[in-house]
């Protein structure tokens, strides 16, 4: 598995001299199918479309923020493809910006902003079911016809499950954290965001939402 670390300390593969930053601040890894990031106890946070997160299946299209510095994930993504062990990631062709901090955001843009939590939820969990059908179709099609590895057909195909399995916990422990109401931060479980937009308020502690 192929990994980018990024923090301030030299032996990571994007060094970023900025004091807000922990010295290994997060790591992302290749599996071949999906790009995952970890947040490595950083004092800071690792954010990614405005969310904390500890460990999250990302996209290119996805925005990174490492304390309040925002990183240009695309071109960092993009240095899989070419880096060898040992290589470094030029930092100033890579970071961009200081990202302004959303505290300020009112409860309504942030209630606003769960659509595209509970879009993307949605989008990657297909995506891993998708890639999981795929593989265990191709599994079958090599094996099903060789009597010998009949056994073997089952195994793999529970290996494949089992790490599928372990992706979606991990994207559903990060929706509890990210698709809650903006006031009580009470999780609005598989609920879809045109429901709770119509509704209006949050059932435990009243907020209206689209009034604030």
């Amino acid at each position: 598995m192929k990994k980018i670390s990024l923090g301030r300390a030299p032996d990571n593969t994007l060094i970023l001299s900025n004091s807000k930053i922990s010295s290994k601040h997060c790591e992302i890894h290749d599996d071949g199918n999906d790009y995952l990031i970890y947040d490595c106890d950083s004092t800071n946070g690792t954010y990614i479309n405005g969310h904390l997160v500890r460990t999250s299946i990302i996209e290119k299209t996805d925005r990174l923020v490492l304390a309040d510095y925002e990183i240009d994930l695309q071109k960092v993504l993009r240095a899989f493809d070419y880096l060898k062990e040992g290589d470094k990631i030029p930092y100033p062709e890579l970071s961009n910006h200081i990202a302004e901090k959303e505290s300020n955001a009112s409860i309504k843009d942030k209630f606003l902003e769960l659509e595209n939590v509970y879009d993307d939820y949605i989008a990657k969990k297909k995506k891993i079911m998708l890639v999981d059908a795929t593989k265990k179709t191709g599994i079958r099609a090599g094996l099903a016809f060789i009597p010998v590895v009949g056994p073997a057909l089952g195994i793999l195909s529970s290996n494949v499950g089992g790490n599928v399995q372990q992706k979606i916990m991990d994207l559903d422990e990060e929706h509890k954290k990210n698709y809650v109401c903006p006031k009580c931060y009470k999780f609005f479980g598989n609920e879809p965001f045109e429901n709770l937009k119509k509704r209006g308020f949050c059932f435990a502690c009243k907020t209206k939402w689209l009034e604030q």
